[in-house]
């Protein structure tokens, strides 16, 4: 299953406002959008019980003009990337059913490592969007773990999972009904899925880094997952915007002993040095050029202060196929030529890593 923050990673920005009456949500604020953003996310798994208190008093918060306040909370993990969002179905997924039906394909590399098992790779994530709807068709991984090349793909059938529907507002509800289809490396097994959602309550949102707060929706989504006869079921409460920053707090699960979490994820598009400036404010991968890319490719990044800097180009499958830049640069706009010439033809991701945090860009080699 898609984790539930999957639509935070995917956030507009919009301006900030408070909340003095409920908004309406159209396809128009719907987080996907083509560029790159940046996303900055702060997730509690609350495995010690610490913040079980002021999730619950989230969750508690049903009906009109609440505040959600998000500060209480300790967060233990933090994700910063970027997320590049094109207009169609692109990448591995373009000509795989129901893949090929997106109107946005986002895409970001995915890394794990919890010491024993780690994983590394692209994610591909394509979504549906209509003036009615948004719907998720699936999605793609290829990668590596251990050595060990994998690959899973993700489908919703027969139309997607519905994630919203517009005109969305308090009271609003719906129901999505789907088959969830998880091919690993040629094993196949499916799932019968049933989300329904309830718009249940309107409200602020206050969280970290958010001034003054901004005005939410509280849907709440209730997901059941068959597998085998067994059926399994989350609920979670999604504080949705037009602004970019969105939060969600899930219940958790006595018989599992599973605590409530809590998670809050602002984005941006990526910010260059303002005019007048003579060194950028904040790092930045800027696009590749000339792309699609016959001989080479010229790729132009910023580094708002001196240190390490590691600039890698990957294949499809999270491969690392060239090193760019591994060392030290100095702050301001840089830039270096790739030879592709020796490349295969399809496409690439190049892979800036500027003080932990990461920007992403998308290249094509053609002949």
């Amino acid at each position: 299953m898609l984790p539930r923050y999957v639509f935070l990673l995917l956030s507009l920005a919009l301006p900030f406002g408070t909340a003095d009456a409920q908004i309406t949500l159209t396809a128009a604020d719907y987080p996907i959008r083509p560029g790159t953003n940046t996303y900055h996310s702060l997730d509690t798994a609350n495995e010690d019980g610490s913040n079980t208190v002021a999730i619950e008093a989230i969750i508690a918060l049903s009906g009109p003009n609440q505040t959600y306040d998000f500060t209480p909370i300790t967060y233990e993990t933090l994700f910063d990337g970027t997320i590049e969002v094109e207009a169609g179905a692109t990448g591995p997924g373009a000509g795989i059913d129901p893949l090929d039906e997106a109107t946005h394909t986002a895409t970001y590399p995915f890394a794990f490592d919890d010491g024993e098992t780690s994983i590394e790779g692209i994610l591909y994530f394509y979504f549906a969007l209509t003036n009615e709807a948004a719907s998720t068709l699936g999605t793609l991984f290829p990668g590596e773990s251990g050595g060990d090349q994998i690959e899973f793909t993700t489908t919703y059938t027969p139309d997607g999972r519905r994630e919203a529907v517009f005109p969305m507002t308090f009271g609003t509800t719906w129901t999505s009904v789907y088959t969830q289809t998880v091919d690993f490396g040629g094993f196949e097994f499916a799932a019968e899925g049933m989300d329904t959602y309830e718009v249940d309550g309107w409200g602020t949102l206050i969280a970290p880094g958010v001034e003054g707060g901004v005005p939410v929706l509280r849907v709440k989504v209730t997901s059941k997952l068959t597998t085998n006869g067994f059926t399994n079921t989350s609920i979670c409460y999604e504080m949705r915007s037009n602004a970019p920053v969105v939060a969600v707090v899930c219940e958790g699960d006595s018989q599992t002993q599973q605590p409530p979490t809590a998670t809050v994820t602002s984005t941006g598009a990526t910010a260059t040095a303002s005019e007048g400036e003579t060194k950028p404010t904040r790092a930045a991968l800027e696009a590749a050029y000339p792309n699609p890319a016959r001989d080479a490719v010229t790729l132009e990044f910023d580094v708002p202060q001196g240190g390490a800097v590691e600039l890698t180009v990957y294949d499809v499958l999270g491969r690392p196929v060239h090193r760019v830049v591994e060392g030290t640069r100095a702050a301001g706009r840089h830039t270096e030529t790739l030879d592709v010439a020796g490349l295969a033809p399809g496409i690439y991701l190049a892979r800036l890593t500027v003080d932990g945090q990461h920007w992403t860009r998308r290249l094509t080699v053609a002949r």
